[in-house]
């Protein structure tokens, strides 16, 4: 899955995986988001990412937030890849 929505947001799947921040934080963000709606739990996510079910939380929650109150750019990056399945 990772591989797939890499190339939809044309950022290198090691960017996504890491800890740059800015921009890519952003959608790292939403490919949590898309693992989360595919049925992966918060922990397994964490596990897939080198982080904490806490941070994986606390990141879904901001993105959905973002994209309940209409931020364009989070919006179309995840309108772009909400079809990737797992």
């Amino acid at each position: 899955m990772i591989t797939e929505f890499s190339k939809a947001v044309c950022v290198p799947e090691r960017d996504i995986l890491g800890r740059k921040r800015g921009r890519v934080s952003d959608i790292r963000e939403v490919y949590w988001l898309l693992l989360r709606e595919n049925g992966l739990y918060y922990h397994e996510i964490g596990r897939l990412c080198d982080r904490t079910h806490a941070t994986i939380l606390s990141g879904v929650r901001r993105v959905r937030n973002l994209i309940e109150s209409g931020d364009s750019e989070i919006t179309r990056i995840y309108e772009l890849t909400k079809h990737i399945k797992r």
